[in-house]
């Protein structure tokens, strides 16, 4: 089994969006999958099946899913706290599990890793690791993939995304040595996550509809719906292009 994180490390890139877009790839393709979010305060992602008007209330159409596939799981620093996310791992076992990860979460996430010799039990039950790591071209973007390659090296495969949806000049990540050299180093896939306008993305985001909501929704018309489809279409490719899935 996969466990999938969608990192990014900071916020602002469109992580959230890229996750939602990610499962619903999973859910297009029939793939069964545990959804967590790891950030109680605003898990945008999972946010997704619940009503807007009250967050308490979880969509009727999407009560089956939620009960068996969307869990809470909470990286902390805090000793009290730090065999939460064994659970993660527990999932993994069972079925491919898709992390939406939390900003500033890659020293308690290593620590657990490292304090719990999570790499050498991945080898005994069979889970392999992603790293979906989203950047928007920014220099802080840019450092922040790195630490995080330069730390988990080959024991954790990342997928660099470029997220075209928040970013349209690639220029300064194409010159940068460093972030070059690193990608050479360690094979690291690099795609193009394409953008969605900003109004459907927004007014998708603002209704926290999935894609299937948006698309059966009359405030699409049948052009934007067909853009929807577009988008869609050309993200899945690029997710299936970098052979991590």
């Amino acid at each position: 089994m996969k466990l999938h994180f969608i990192n990014a490390e900071k916020g602002g890139v469109g992580k959230s969006f890229i996750t939602s877009t990610f499962v619903q790839y999973l859910t297009t393709k029939g793939v069964l999958f545990y959804l967590v979010a790891t950030d109680r305060s605003n898990p945008t992602s999972t946010n997704r099946y619940k009503d807007r008007e009250d967050s308490r209330i979880v969509k009727p159409r999407y009560q089956k899913f939620w009960d068996d596939s969307v869990r809470f799981v909470i990286f902390s620093e805090a000793e009290k706290r730090e065999d939460a996310p064994d659970e993660l791992f527990e999932l993994a076992i069972e079925r491919d599990v898709v992390v939406d990860l939390a900003a500033q979460t890659f020293r308690p996430m290593s620590q657990w890793i490292t304090k719990k010799n999570i790499f050498q039990l991945a080898k005994k039950y069979k889970v392999e690791f992603r790293n979906w790591f989203v950047c928007d071209g920014e220099d802080d973007s840019i450092n922040l993939f790195l630490q995080s390659i330069n730390y988990y090296q080959d024991k954790m495969p990342h997928i660099l995304i470029r997220n075209w949806g928040r970013c349209s000049d690639w220029e300064y990540f194409e010159e940068n040595t460093e972030l070059q050299d690193a990608i050479e180093q360690y094979r690291v896939p690099v795609i193009d996550f394409p953008k969605l306008s900003d109004g459907k993305r927004i007014k998708i985001n603002a209704r926290r509809w999935t894609f299937e909501e948006a698309l059966e929704s009359p405030e699409f018309k049948i052009i934007a719906k067909q853009d929807i489809k577009r988008f869609l279409d050309e993200a899945y490719t690029a997710l299936e292009s970098s052979g991590a899935l």
